[in-house]
């Protein structure tokens, strides 16, 4: 992950159930 590349928010809408134990923090 490239976090100076421009990318859709839609990349961060990502469905938290496909990533078990991973803890949602919306970085925008």
């Amino acid at each position: 992950f490239s976090p100076n590349v421009n990318v859709p928010e839609t990349t961060f809408a990502f469905d938290a159930k496909k990533y078990p134990g991973v803890e949602v923090v919306d970085l925008r």
